[in-house]
């Protein structure tokens, strides 16, 4: 009940223009190696003050980074991200390497969880002579809250698009 009447307060918040949300952004970069391409990816601005109110009333977010590459599928990235009252500690788990990291730091935790690093996407031999279609786009989810209200039910994303193999950056 209590995250149902937090969700209540955020909406109408923002309905009257008392929360104003920032629209969070989404960069990446793809790059290679003799043997696999690579993608780096950073959601900036993706904890505003009503999702770290949010945490640090106990509950957990994950931003969840969904990535696709050309017709492979999406793969679903989840950095869980929470904090203990008690001992001031915040976990964040990065779902890809299922690491987990903990901190005292604020500002630590969530550099970590709004970060995809060295993420394999295919191997060299894989690639299409036509090229290759990345795109990186990220969902702010809690359990029993509707953290999407706090983007304004919007979903940053980015896209990179390389006509030839070659194009690549190392």
């Amino acid at each position: 009940m209590d995250t149902l009447l937090r969700s209540v307060v955020l909406g109408i918040g923002m309905l009257f223009g008392i929360i104003r949300p920032e629209a969070p952004a989404v960069s990446c970069r793809v790059y290679r190696d003799d043997a696999a391409v690579f993608l780096n990816a950073e959601a900036s601005r993706a904890f505003p003050q009503e999702a770290l109110k949010l945490l640090e009333s106990g509950n957990e977010l994950d931003l969840v980074f969904l990535v696709s590459v050309d017709d492979r599928g999406e793969w679903s990235l989840p950095h869980s991200l929470r904090y203990d009252p008690l001992t001031r500690i915040y976990t964040v788990g990065i779902g890809e390497t299922e690491g987990v990291h903990r901190t005292d730091s604020r500002e630590a935790a969530l550099s970590i969880a709004s970060r995809l690093t060295g993420l394999r996407l295919l191997e060299v031999a894989e690639l299409e002579p036509a090229g290759l279609s990345v795109s990186v786009s990220c969902a702010l989810e809690s359990p029993g809250t509707d953290a999407s209200v706090i983007w304004n039910y919007g979903r940053p994303e980015a896209r990179v698009r390389f006509t030839a193999a070659s194009g690549i950056p190392r």
